[in-house]
């Protein structure tokens, strides 16, 4: 779901670098799970197991440093006069 307001640059950029790096772990990560799982199982079988064991821990890290994003940039927005300030951790 989308904000209410325009996201600041800086979380935009907060964003943006989270993803590159998470793109940059899922292929290392996948890299590194075929060389070990190359030798027992034939190819097209562990090039599978190696993308899989590399996307769940990738998406796990991914999902918590966006989550951060989010929380800097709840923390930067001021509350709306007249009402306390309520998070829900999609301010981003």
């Amino acid at each position: 779901m989308p904000p209410a307001t325009a996201a600041s640059p800086e979380c935009a950029l907060c964003q943006a670098f989270v993803r590159l790096k998470g793109l940059a772990v899922l292929a290392m990560g996948t890299g590194v799970a075929f060389a070990v799982l190359r030798k027992p199982l034939p190819l097209p079988w562990s090039a599978l197991f190696s993308l899989a064991l590399a996307a769940l821990p990738t998406y796990a890290i991914t999902r918590r440093q966006l989550k951060n994003c989010a929380d800097l940039w709840d923390f930067q927005t001021p509350p709306p006069k007249g009402s306390p300030k309520v998070s829900n951790g999609e301010g981003c």
